[in-house]
């Protein structure tokens, strides 16, 4: 080695330092970008290497005990790591001065420095690389929260709390004017996976891997970085703990709108707890029920809760095609019109319990609601089957006291064992409605493809049968559920629904989709009955009503919740009733506000009479499936923190001026449908 030192000049040994500390730098950079959990392998050769340098220094002054070379050798290396050389120029110069071969030539001591250089330029660079990981993107953090904090003054901002594919097809579905902030939480993980060259140099802390993702769907989001994850915020103060405390002057502002959507309901529900306080509207992805439940009807003004099953549920009703109408038998008269009542059963199977399970079985036992031709409720019966269902029924039967006896049964058993495809084989004939959510979209897929052949091989006929599965990425399968469809009865039996893009929009979690509609139904309903009330005049006399609070919004909820579904159930009533019933405006105006001589229908046409007499039956089944559903359940009394109404019984055991209400909902269908 001191040959080789004493044969290359200076410039020479510079240049070959110069591509080495190159090599460094480039091996380096590919570790930290394809596997940066190896960063350690190079440091350690660099460390290695620094203490065999500093050792054969000090072997040179003459300290040849090897625990305290060794130890002074190891401590200066590390020192080359915290930007210290512990030593001078000079000082190591007379050092190896001491070297008879250093004292005859100079230039092995210059080398010995140049050498020495690149290793402490190494060391700082393997520093640089991670007090950027794991500290410089915190400042940037908060400087570009500073920076945004200025544009956004006047404005809303939409402040998203982790990323996921949930989150970003939230995120995706905003306008482009809205200012979009990600709070992107740590991963589990010391460092990610895989980085780009250029998040190199910008620091990146161990985080999600989605949020050059999400950089990629909207390029002008702003990711910050929080630092720990939302179950290590033990504080009171939630935005603080994450290191982003700026973000609070933002939720102090009634229009800021902040989404906790962590892939985990509880860590979502304690940072809600820790943030209701504020005005911003705060969106929280978790069940409707327990503790959320609670905070949305306690501030629900600014809290709502997001549950998946919900917008199922809410992405059912507005998906005309997949209602259960379509695979009912509806009579018809000798003109070919229907007679406004089902004959026959309807018969569904649901695998899966889970939230969008709950949110199907609840959609179909609502719009699965027809009267039959003696104007009784429809035989209708759900079978439910999940792995789990001795942990998920009881609490199902228990928020729903008021289920109809005999409708739904629930089974323990895994979709494709040989007990489940002999009860498959015992239904099948008679099944119109399949719903499948089990796993992943592939292991949905299997059993749809399995039971769409099983059904193809079983059944006389394949109409009036469906079979809807969630998917979260449908467009990834299109030819495939289309060559299925059209191979097995060419009936496109085969629909999905889940798509995270569709489902997870701004517009379907804030209800404005279908809010202008819902008030549009309210605003015919009060003209065709006579309220002069509107929609906030309505809220307003609740809110007024001298009960308690939580009974007063149960009931704004309720009967919200209501002008929602009787917009949606408009479509159901138009296919149980001739089209003249509604084109004819002389039809509706003959129900009056008000019963006339004991009558609920003036007019001379008796065939119109008896099918809007079939038309408001059907009106008060669903409402009272959409009640059960809910988990109202009939009382002595209507009272809303009890959950109990007295009109949740058959329609027969109604007065009649309470069945005239439900003749007003027919009479504001019409009106609607003939606009």
């Amino acid at each position: 080695m001191t040959n080789l030192l004493d044969n290359i000049s200076p410039a020479a040994f510079t240049g070959i330092v110069l591509l080495l500390m190159l090599a460094y730098f480039f091996i380096t950079a590919l570790t930290i970008r394809n596997k940066p959990k190896l960063l350690w392998l190079p440091a350690t050769l660099l460390l290695l290497l620094s203490t065999a340098f500093y050792s054969s220094a000090y072997w040179i002054g003459g300290i040849k005990a090897v625990f305290s070379n060794l130890f002074m050798s190891l401590s200066n290396a590390l020192d080359l790591f915290l930007f210290k050389m512990n030593s001078t120029y000079g000082r190591f110069t007379n050092l190896f001065y001491l070297d008879p071969a250093s004292a005859e030539e100079p230039l092995l001591v210059q080398n010995r420095m140049i050498l020495l250089i690149g290793l402490y330029l190494c060391s700082i660079w393997t520093t640089s690389i991670m007090v950027m990981h794991f500290f410089a993107r915190r400042l940037m953090s908060r400087l570009v929260l500073a920076w945004n904090w200025l544009q956004a003054k006047g404005r809303g901002i939409h402040i998203f709390v982790g990323i996921n594919p949930h989150s970003m097809a939230l995120a995706k579905s905003l306008g482009k004017d809205e200012k979009v902030v990600f709070v992107d939480l740590p991963s589990p993980e010391l460092l990610p996976d895989k980085l780009s060259l250029t998040q190199i140099f910008k620091g990146v802390r161990a985080g999600s891997d989605q949020s050059v993702r999400m950089k990629e769907i909207r390029k002008d989001v702003v990711v910050l970085k929080a630092r720990k994850p939302l179950n290590q915020c033990t504080g009171e103060d939630l935005f603080k703990d994450l290191g982003l405390g700026m973000l609070n002057r933002w939720a102090r502002k009634p229009q800021t709108v902040i989404y906790l959507i962590s892939g985990w309901y509880p860590d979502n529900v304690e940072a809600l707890q820790k943030l209701y306080r504020f005005p911003a509207q705060i969106y929280c992805h978790a069940k409707r029920e327990g503790l959320a439940l609670r905070l949305e009807l306690i501030e629900s003004n600014h809290v709502h809760i997001i549950d998946s099953s919900f917008l199922s549920t809410k992405a059912l009703k507005g998906r005309d095609e997949l209602y259960p109408i379509h695979f009912m038998s509806i009579p018809k008269d000798n003109l070919g019109q229907p007679m406004g009542y089902v004959e026959g059963s309807f018969d569904a199977l649901v695998c899966g319990f889970g939230e969008a399970g709950q949110g199907m079985v609840s959609f179909l036992y609502e719009f699965g609601a027809f009267p039959d031709k003696d104007k009784k409720l429809n035989q209708f019966h759900c079978t439910v089957v999940d792995s789990r269902m001795d942990l998920k029924e009881g609490a199902f039967r228990v928020d729903h006291p008021g289920l109809e006896p005999g409708r739904l049964s629930f089974v323990k058993d895994s979709v494709g064992t040989e007990s489940f495809w002999k009860m498959l084989g015992s239904q099948i004939q008679d099944l119109n409605y399949v719903f499948i959510n089990i796993g992943t979209d592939a292991e949905n897929l299997k059993y749809t493809f399995d039971i769409l052949e099983f059904a193809f091989r079983n059944r006389e006929s394949m109409d009036h049968f469906i079979i809807v599965v969630k998917l979260d990425h449908p467009a990834a399968n299109q030819n495939l559920i289309g060559y299925f469809n059209t191979n097995y009865g060419g009936k496109n039996v085969i629909r999905s629904i889940g798509d995270i893009e569709r489902t997870w929009t701004w517009n379907n979690i804030s209800g404005a989709d279908f809010r202008s509609d819902a008030q549009t139904f309210y605003a015919a309903y009060a003209a065709a009955s006579g309220s002069p009330l509107t929609w906030e005049e309505r809220e307003k006399q609740i809110m007024a009503k001298p009960v308690s609070d939580l009974a007063k919004k149960l009931e704004l909820q309720r009967k919200m919740g209501q002008d929602f579904i009787n917009h949606f159930h408009t479509r159901v009533k138009s296919y149980l009733c001739p089209d003249r019933l509604w084109k004819d405006p002389s039809i509706a105006a003959n129900i009056p506000l008000e019963m006339v001589d004991g009558k609920h229908f003036t007019g001379n046409d008796p065939q119109a009479e008896a099918i809007l007499d079939y038309l408001a039956v059907g009106e008060h089944l669903r409402w009272c499936a959409s009640h059960q559903i809910n988990g109202y359940r009939v009382g002595p009394r209507k009272q809303e923190d009890l959950k109990t109404h007295t009109d949740i019984v058959p329609y027969e055991e109604l007065s009649e001026p309470v069945k005239h209400y439900d003749w007003i909902v027919v009479k504001t269908t019409l009106e609607i449908l003939g606009k």
